[in-house]
């Protein structure tokens, strides 16, 4: 009665799977189209960090010696653009 039932469902398998792939497909490429879409009409000055404070961050880790290994180097930049992007805190506020 079991492998009866099974083998039913294993019949049905090639049917499913294309209807999941054909919608996964329509889903995948929607999804690609509006991140894509997203990222191109992102403006450059929505960007979190100019670019001339990258470029002296990169800059001072090349400087550095001895000289930084890649995980290093991409720590050393963020922690410089962290100092040099850091705000004064705000005051608190009283409820």
């Amino acid at each position: 009665m079991k492998a009866r039932r099974i083998a039913m469902n294993v019949a049905k398998l090639p049917g499913l799977l294309e209807e999941r792939e054909s919608g996964m497909t329509r889903k995948s490429v929607a999804m690609g189209i509006a991140v894509l879409t997203m990222l191109v009409a992102t403006p450059s000055w929505a960007y979190a960090v100019s670019q001339e404070a990258r470029k002296a961050c990169e800059a001072k880790a090349d400087q550095v010696s001895p000289a930084l290994r890649a995980p290093e180097r991409e720590a050393f930049i963020a922690n410089c653009l962290a100092d040099a992007t850091a705000t004064t805190p705000q005051k608190k506020k009283n409820y």
